[in-house]
């Protein structure tokens, strides 16, 4: 996945994952931040291997990631392109503040309870696309994405 995540960088086409249009990392991303549900045919990830679906993959987005954006700041002999070493990492870049998240992961508390985990912008166009005014875990999340 992260090879075919990372051809629009090494054909000099975008200078980040986020930014590649048309790749299964700009379409998890976006359908993390509510703006975009993920296509049928893309494989869900989950932190937890006993979370998910037969068909999905135990590896959280954050850490898949992590993966893309370091495995494209390699340069590679035959490439053009790669992700610039000046380039802030993209958990910085998506603002999620990874202590707090690590700090989430953690918790011995249920979990489950929790509506959604996004930004404070995305949180809001949730609530309005789900027709609601409130979900449980405002206040985390504002911990965890700055």
């Amino acid at each position: 996945m992260s090879y075919v995540d990372l051809n629009p960088i090494r054909a000099k086409m975008a200078k980040t994952p986020e930014s590649s249009e048309y790749t299964s990392i700009q379409q998890r991303i976006n359908q993390d931040r509510g703006i975009k549900e993920i296509p049928v045919h893309l494989i869900k990830l989950f932190s937890n291997p006993n979370q998910g679906h037969p068909n999905s993959i135990a590896f959280s987005l954050t850490d898949y990631c992590q993966l893309v954006d370091t495995l494209g700041r390699a340069i590679l002999q035959g490439k053009r392109g790669f992700i610039e070493p000046s380039e802030t990492p993209i958990l910085h870049r998506l603002n999620i503040d990874c202590d707090g998240f690590l700090e989430l992961m953690n918790k011995k508390d249920d979990l489950s309870q929790l509506t959604a985990i996004a930004s404070t912008v995305a949180l809001t166009h949730y609530i309005e696309r789900i027709e609601r005014k409130f979900i449980k875990g405002l206040t985390l999340n504002q911990r965890i994405f700055t």
